[in-house]
């Protein structure tokens, strides 16, 4: 078994007593290679590998498609600047996360490529994730602060396991 076999049977069991949302598609990809054929932008988490979260039929042939619920925030490494974020900020986020139910950590790396000259992009990101319920207004209050805390046009949270963009 897989990795993302692996992942898609602990992640699509349904459990009334945590009463887990409905899960959503994600595609993890066999390699780095094949997720920029498949998409512009894709995140490569640890234990888990490249992955994009699609409902998107299409790319679905790419990779292994799997199903998720999870909650999630996306904790970046870099400011907009390109200034580094220090250890003692992301700490912080990182509790405060778990605060309100976000209490696993796993570090990742986001790659996007630049529409204007096609270069990829890397930054080292922490998600800081939940299988159970939380509160989504916790949720994208946190994703918020994190914008501003770290000078950040947007921050990626995860709702039942579709990845949405909060912009400042």
């Amino acid at each position: 078994m897989n990795k993302a076999q692996s992942l898609n049977q602990r992640s699509s069991r349904s459990n009334p007593k945590k009463n887990i949302p409905d899960a959503y598609p994600r595609i993890v990809f066999p390699s780095i290679q094949a997720a920029l054929k498949a998409s512009p932008y894709f995140i490569d988490e640890e234990q888990v590998g490249p992955w994009l979260s699609s409902a998107d039929q299409k790319l679905h042939t790419f990779g292994t498609v799997i199903t998720t619920s999870r909650n999630a925030v996306h904790i970046p490494s870099l400011e907009q600047t390109g200034a580094p974020i220090p250890d003692s900020v992301i700490t912080d986020i990182c509790q405060r996360a778990a605060s309100i139910g976000l209490t696993r950590i796993r570090d990742a790396t986001g790659y996007w490529t630049l529409a204007s000259s096609g270069s990829l992009q890397k930054e080292k990101v922490k998600i800081a994730f939940s299988d159970d319920l939380i509160d989504l207004d916790l949720l994208r209050s946190l994703a918020r602060e994190i914008i501003v805390a770290v000078n950040q046009e947007a921050v990626a949270i995860e709702v039942s396991g579709r990845v949405e963009q909060l912009f400042g």
